[in-house]
């Protein structure tokens, strides 16, 4: 409707927020304001985990005010264009929830959920042996349902959105831990170190001051080797990989076992046999006599 002083229309689909162009057969004018209409989001990235950045499409951005993820609103958005805004999930969203956006315009509620997928923060301890109770801390972890000890899986003894226990399973080995479940997988940026185990000692005959090779299973993060019944420890060792370590016969090593302790725990293999040193004669005295002589 049209009259000599205003101007009556309905908003027509698709209409985004911005200002209202009026025109005429002498020209155009536009609002220096606004007219607000609701947002309405198109799309989104289903998957992310705390602290990573959403990408929401549709239209009418421009004036969205919060985004919230099932009542927990993001405190970091950005509005790209009417059409195209960033935001970062937060501390505290929910498993599975709906994204709201706010805006003078209206509300928007989209109808399919938004999954928070797991993060792992840390665990604790590092290592240990069959049957050890791990914690697991990080987000979106509701929904963990296997925990994974460099490959071998293990049920869940508890878990919260926070938190997840689990004991290390048989054959536990070194490596990240994974959780999976029906929100998504995360592995941790730190290794877990299973119990070690010494198959092989290779020469099992040496001598001071040589160097002996040990393998077996889980030794990545060797921090000591200790040789013989006084556990004399190696001045120089080399974790070569996680079944193989290099170490140096030190002075005063006797025969016997030799121990190797990981984060995971320690374990022996062996035994060795260690040479004595080399004879050094520095003189005779006397220096002649008859048979019987001392």
């Amino acid at each position: 409707t049209v009259t000599e002083g205003s101007v009556s229309a309905v908003v027509p689909p698709g209409a985004m927020t911005g200002p209202i162009t009026v025109t005429n057969n002498a020209g155009a004018t536009a609002t220096t304001g606004f007219f607000y209409v609701a947002p309405w989001v198109t799309g989104f990235t289903p998957r992310a985990r705390v602290g990573e950045t959403l990408t929401l499409t549709g239209r009418s951005f421009r004036a969205v005010s919060s985004v919230s993820f099932g009542g927990v609103i993001t405190t970091n958005l950005t509005v790209v264009s009417n059409t195209l805004m960033t935001v970062v999930v937060p501390v505290g969203a929910p498993a599975a929830a709906p994204l709201t956006l706010e805006s003078p315009g209206g509300r928007f509620i989209s109808v399919s959920n938004f999954v928070l997928a797991p993060r792992i923060g840390g665990f604790s301890p590092s290592g240990g042996p069959v049957g050890t109770l791990v914690t697991v801390t990080g987000s979106g972890l509701s929904r963990v349902a296997e925990v994974s000890f460099g490959g071998v899986p293990a049920a869940p003894v508890s878990v919260t959105a926070t938190q997840v226990t689990v004991k290390v399973p048989f054959g536990a080995g070194t490596g990240p831990l994974v959780v999976n479940g029906g929100s998504g997988s995360d592995e941790s940026q730190a290794l877990f170190h299973g119990f070690p185990q010494v198959l092989s000692i290779v020469p099992s005959l040496v001598k001071v001051g040589e160097t002996v090779t040990l393998n077996g299973t889980n030794l990545l993060g060797t921090t000591a080797v200790l040789f013989g019944p006084n556990r004399l420890a190696s001045t120089q060792i080399a974790a070569l990989d996680n079944r193989r370590v290099t170490a140096r016969v030190p002075e005063g090593a006797s025969s016997g076992s030799v121990w190797v302790v990981t984060p995971g725990g320690e374990a022996s293999g062996g035994p060795i046999a260690i040479q004595g040193p080399v004879p050094v004669i520095s003189g005779v005295s006397p220096a002649l006599g008859s048979v019987g002589t001392e």
